[in-house]
């Protein structure tokens, strides 16, 4: 079933590409809603070339931005429906690992749950 945007948007917080992808789509959805005010005050002032242009770039804005959700679209979740796996200094950290540190320290990394005080 496709993932919705709201749906690869939860799943961007440990993946830098599709963090990245929504950056710039956020940025392409803030122009793209910007542009026809522009199209329009350029023709109020009687400028169509200016105008012709706003229009121009409105489209193409839609264009990429249709582009750009399916490519976030086609970008595979992560495996076992958890955060795919992250550096830690010098070594990859995998979802359960990060859950175990997480929900009550690591002893290796001086965590302190489970421990008699």
């Amino acid at each position: 079933m496709p993932r919705s945007v709201e749906e690869i948007r939860a799943e961007q917080t440990e993946s830098a590409t599709l963090r990245n992808l929504s950056a710039v789509l956020d940025a392409k959805l803030t122009l793209a809603s910007r542009l026809g005010l522009y199209e329009f005050e350029a023709g109020e002032e009687g400028l169509a070339d200016c105008s012709e242009a706003f229009r121009m770039l409105g489209r193409s804005e839609r264009r990429q931005i249709r582009e750009l959700i399916n490519l976030m679209c086609s970008v595979p979740p992560p495996e076992g429906g958890g955060a795919p796996p992250r550096r830690t200094g010098n070594r990859l950290e995998t979802g359960p690992e990060r859950a175990r540190r997480t929900a009550g320290g690591d002893r290796a990394e001086g965590g302190t749950a489970g421990r008699a005080a």
